[in-house]
């Protein structure tokens, strides 16, 4: 699989775990070591990641920020 798009749909800063969303609607599991964007994560924030299927479901790693000009 490549990169796909979503957003941060929840996050626990407290438990260092949080869900990302596709548009697809599909949920993907992040722990805060997989996150490589210099913000935190924020509810709404638009991201891509790469994903993976594992026992439990589908993970996002390597995940980065969305960064769009103006106007576009």
């Amino acid at each position: 699989m490549g990169r796909i798009e979503g957003v941060v749909k929840s996050h626990s800063k407290q438990h260092g775990y949080g869900f990302l969303i596709d548009d697809k609607d599909e949920i993907y599991f992040f722990r805060n070591t997989q996150w490589e964007v210099p913000i935190p994560p924020v509810k709404g924030l638009r991201v891509e990641f790469e994903p993976v299927k594992t026992d439990k479901g589908m993970r996002a790693t390597k995940i980065g920020r969305i960064y769009r000009r103006k106007g576009k």
